[in-house]
């Protein structure tokens, strides 16, 4: 259900062409690298345990990406979308994580913030 756009990508960064390939593979590598960090702690079926954790990534809607993505255009209807779940993504959150940095930061945060739960 990825949208692609007339170049294949999936996201563009500037003027970089994200394609489905690269995002799997650099999903794989943080995978790996939760799976390394978080060790006896990690389980692929998490999700569906009741010691699952929810957490909200924080970053500013004008810092997403937007190509490709009909809902952001001017970024009324993204507002206006985020305005309406805001509340949701909230109320189930058991933390909220800075997105603003790198991947790499945002994961780090994250696996700081499971180890000090578990």
């Amino acid at each position: 259900n990825r949208m692609i756009s007339d170049d294949g990508a999936i996201a563009k960064v500037d003027d970089v062409s994200i394609l489905p390939q690269q995002f799997d593979e650099a999903k794989r590598q943080q995978l790996e690298i939760l799976r390394e960090r978080l060790g006896d702690a990690f389980r692929s079926n998490m999700l569906e345990s009741r010691e699952a954790r929810v957490a909200l990534l924080e970053r500013p809607l004008d810092l997403l990406a937007t190509h490709g993505r009909p809902l952001s255009g001017d970024g009324t209807g993204l507002r206006r979308l985020f305005a309406a779940r805001e509340p949701f993504y909230r109320r189930y959150a058991d933390t909220s994580v800075d997105n603003t940095g790198s991947a790499e930061q945002t994961v780090e945060r994250l696996c700081n913030w499971f180890l000090e739960e578990a």
